[in-house]
């Protein structure tokens, strides 16, 4: 329970971020003062233009993002914006890849803000409702991004998540296998994938366990699989590791005592670090290391990365 407390803290600072977006994003009036740009400049400096109305010079600021930043700066712009205003960025853009990218995530963050994290028959009628219309919004704005290699990928990897609310995860899959074959090392298309792919959404163990097998030689991807196939485990109370009985704590100390050096002697520059923090505190929660827990806390900052899925007690 140590660690659904904890998980625990993200989560329930991923909801709280949600609400208050939200419900600034309905009334127009104001938006988000959480700042999700965990101190990434070129977020902020997007971020200034987008609020000067410069859309041009936002579209070629997101045009020059690594891969790892745009799946950032979409997440920062679409829960710190308002509706109104990602709306006008889209019309008198006309209907940029980028003001295209950035609402259609938010719509798709919206509808799983209405949703929560209950299990589908706990959610009621009028939510539901509300969680497929914004997602069919958002696949028909990610539908019609083009001409450019990094934000169609992005858009792929958005998909994949879109058709498993969707319940499509065929299409998931094939969103998945789209975005890699553009961006092999797209880290999100990952962690979306293997959500997908687990019992509680209709996948098997075996899909979870093989997906391993499918992953580039990428050790930011890598952990990030590793801690999040644990993190779920614990969660579920389900060994998603292997077919063998385990013991799920031992076998959590031995996979973050290795991350952890692989961490200090080759840490990562990508600002997706923060995803590998987040599991490792938890991780380090769940089998009681005080040391690593404080240790990646620490590195967090207070930076709580998003947790969109899951069964949460």
């Amino acid at each position: 329970m140590k660690y659904r407390n904890l998980l625990w803290l993200s989560i329930l600072a991923f909801f709280i971020i949600f609400n208050s977006c939200i419900q600034s994003q309905e009334k127009e009036k104001t938006i988000s003062k959480t700042d999700y740009s965990f101190g990434l400049k070129e977020a902020k400096q997007i971020k200034k233009e987008l609020r000067n109305q410069d859309y041009i010079k936002v579209d070629t600021l997101i045009g020059r993002l690594s891969s790892d930043n745009v799946s950032h700066v979409v997440d920062y712009l679409a829960l710190n914006s308002g509706e109104e205003q990602l709306k006008k960025w889209n019309s008198e853009s006309n209907t940029s890849n980028s003001s295209l990218l950035v609402l259609g995530v938010f719509y798709a963050h919206k509808g799983w803000a209405i949703r929560g994290n209950s299990y589908a028959f706990d959610v009621n009628e009028d939510d539901a409702f509300s969680f497929v219309d914004y997602q069919n919004q958002a696949l028909k704005l990610l539908s019609q991004i083009k001409n450019n290699k990094v934000l169609i990928a992005e858009a792929y990897s958005r998909l994949i998540r879109i058709h498993m609310g969707l319940g499509n995860n065929e299409k998931g899959k094939e969103a998945f296998e789209k975005c890699i074959e553009l961006d092999p090392l797209k880290v999100w298309a990952y962690v979306h994938r293997l959500e997908t792919i687990q019992p509680k959404w209709g996948g098997t163990l075996e899909e979870t366990i093989s997906f391993k097998l499918l992953l580039p030689d990428s050790d930011l991807i890598k952990q990030i699989v590793d801690l999040k196939i644990l993190i779920d485990s614990f969660i579920s109370g389900d060994n998603l590791m292997s077919h063998d009985a385990i013991d799920l704590k031992k076998e959590g100390a031995i996979i973050i005592k290795r991350i952890d050096e692989e961490l200090s002697s080759n840490p990562h520059e990508s600002i997706l670090k923060f995803m590998i923090y987040n599991y490792m505190v938890g991780v380090s929660q769940e089998i009681e290391n005080k040391n690593l827990l404080n240790k990646y806390f620490q590195k967090m900052k207070d930076h709580y990365t998003l947790y969109p899925f899951g069964i949460m007690e």
